[in-house]
């Protein structure tokens, strides 16, 4: 059956990969952000897309990617915990803290 908005396509993994026309660039598609396990998901992110695009409500995937909060890697998250505290940590913590870190976290 013929789609009125956007494609879907089954891919070598059996998955469903669903597109439609980019809204300002017309030789440019928009991927859905990940596949789809059964063609009925993938019909349903089409039509959300499309009732957002008609309600004129939907944003740019450029957009979509700037809202999308920073994924901090735990070393991030570990060498801020260490710096940026209200009191400093004791010299002995720190060693703790640092042998810790190398023995036990990263290694996995």
């Amino acid at each position: 059956m013929k789609r009125s908005f956007g494609w879907i396509r089954r891919l070598p993994s059996r998955k469903y990969q669903a597109s439609f026309p980019h809204p300002a660039r017309s030789e440019a598609r928009v991927n859905a952000p990940s596949t789809f396990t059964h063609r009925s998901d993938a019909e349903t992110w089409l039509g959300m897309q499309e009732r957002a695009i008609a309600m004129g409500v939907r944003v740019s995937p450029e957009e979509e990617e700037a809202r999308r909060p920073k994924v901090h890697t735990l070393q991030e998250v570990y060498d801020r915990f260490l710096t940026q505290r209200p009191q400093p940590l004791a010299l002995s913590t720190i060693t703790g803290y640092e042998q810790d870190w190398r023995l036990r976290i990263l290694p996995h």
